[in-house]
């Protein structure tokens, strides 16, 4: 076989093995399919291999950051064996895939509109599962749906990709009825977890994205800012809806308060190593300060890393999150192509909404982690590609249009 069939072969797996990871990883029970799709995507990236653009580094300087402030925590850790399983799990992990999804979008034309209806058919059938049983059951049920929280935290990280898609690519019927299809469920279930946080969330999403249009060259019309308008005060009533169904008001920080107060107390008492990498490395301690809540890490990014890393965790999540901004406001700004400055946009919008969504409720671990860097590396990939030198590629153009 020649090299370009070879090469072919491993981007089709890679784009196929992408697609069923993304599809499950926010599904419950599904920790060997989500193994076996992870590790046949990897290799393909390995065997596609491709130095890095300058586009990447900083990205990788965070990831360096961050890694090199968790394994310092383990100086002082209160449980050494589960920082060293977080470190593994989240840093490198989260670095893996990163690395992966980059390095094959950047690879594949076809990429992006695979890995896009595959997660537009993976998460719209896991929301409509959750709104089945949250009408067969009166509450909400985890089983093969997340938690609350978690799923909240999901839908937030995979709408900017699916709304992204549908209004910078402009699609086919089919494509558009099963984008819009899969944001009204996700809506419609991320309504049934009663998260005020999500509505908030979304309404910053959508007001930075608007803001960000107008940066290269798109003006806002007076009926596209009236329908903005009506969207984010819908987005509030839904918000005070869920909050009244909860039996608080929309604005209540007193639990925070006491989750917060907790924290920043606790913190001095290791301010440069923290209590060890992992957001529950130190559990006992939060039992025995706040007992009867279940509540066992600040619910706040800021305060779990500076927790966990010391008073130094603080520039670790200034890094992750302002890592990829910086070099997205870069190819807004500056790129040539509309494909790049539409993925750069979309990545700010990703950036903004997780890093808002986890200071209101911390859950940036395990899947929802790397569902983020997997969303991250698809942006770069697609930045990388829109603009890369013109390629003799003429098979996957066509197959790009079929799909699209």
């Amino acid at each position: 076989m020649s090299s370009e069939v070879w090469i072919r072969a491993w981007t089709a797996l890679g784009v196929a093995a992408g697609a069923v990871y993304l599809a499950v990883l926010p599904v419950g029970h599904t920790a060997a399919l989500r193994s076996v799709s992870y590790v046949l995507a990897f290799a393909a990236a390995l065997a596609l291999w491709a130095r890095p653009s300058r586009q990447v580094l900083p990205v990788l300087a965070a990831f360096a950051v961050w890694l090199a402030l968790a394994c310092l925590s383990l100086l002082s850790t209160r449980d050494f064996a589960a920082s060293v399983q977080a470190i593994e799990n989240e840093v490198l992990r989260s670095l893996i895939v990163f690395l992966t999804f980059y390095l094959l979008s950047r690879r594949s034309a076809t990429a992006v509109p695979v890995w896009t209806i595959a997660i537009a058919v993976g998460f719209g059938v896991l929301s409509a599962v959750a709104i089945a049983t949250f009408f067969a059951y009166h509450e909400w049920r985890f089983n093969y749906v997340q938690p609350l929280g978690d799923y909240a935290t999901s839908a937030i990280t995979v709408l900017p990709l699916l709304a992204g898609h549908l209004a910078f690519r402009r699609p086919g019927a089919p494509v558009a009825a099963l984008l819009a299809t899969s944001i009204a469920f996700t809506l419609w279930a991320g309504l049934l977890t009663l998260s005020r946080g999500f509505w908030l969330v979304l309404i910053c999403g959508m007001v930075l994205a608007a803001a960000l249009s107008t940066s290269w060259g798109r003006r806002l019309g007076k009926r596209s800012i009236a329908l903005l308008a009506v969207v984010c005060v819908a987005a509030v009533a839904l918000a005070a809806v869920a909050a009244m169904l909860r039996g608080r008001p929309l604005v209540d920080l007193e639990p925070r308060e006491v989750i917060y107060s907790a924290a920043i107390a606790k913190i001095p008492g290791n301010p440069f190593t923290g209590t060890g990498y992992g957001h529950e490395t130190d559990k006992e301690w939060y039992a025995a300060a706040m007992p009867g809540t279940s509540i066992f890490h600040p619910h706040n990014i800021f305060l779990s890393y500076v927790d966990q890393m010391g008073f130094l965790g603080a520039l670790a999540v200034v890094m992750i999150f302002g890592a990829p901004c910086w070099v997205f406001w870069r190819v807004l700004r500056g790129a040539s192509t509309g494909e790049a400055r539409a993925a750069a946009l979309c990545g700010l919008v990703l950036v903004a909404c997780v890093f808002v969504k986890n200071n209101l409720d911390f859950f940036f671990w395990q899947h929802n982690l790397w569902l983020f860097f997997a969303h991250l590396g698809i942006y770069f990939g697609a930045i990388d590609r829109a603009l890369a030198p013109p390629r003799a590629e003429r098979h996957q153009p066509a197959l790009d249009a079929r799909i699209r």
